[in-house]
């Protein structure tokens, strides 16, 4: 399940216009970690930072379970 962060610090002024051009959504920050603790545990994390230009990538990224 997706979760949703606010107050991060990825101000939309530091896109350049020629990335939000034709863009709907840029990715600013992505990681992904597995924590493997024992041969039959392990964890995995992944953290995303996105962020929407326009209504169009609410759509793509819902019906990828990222929102």
């Amino acid at each position: 399940m997706a979760s949703i962060y606010y107050a991060q610090n990825y101000p939309v002024s530091e896109i350049s216009d020629e990335l939000k051009k034709n863009a709907s959504a840029v990715i600013r920050n992505e990681s992904t970690v597995l924590e493997i603790n024992k041969v039959d545990e392990i964890v995995y994390r992944n953290s995303s930072a996105i962020t929407v230009i326009n209504k169009d990538a609410v759509g793509f990224f819902a019906s990828q379970n990222i929102l």
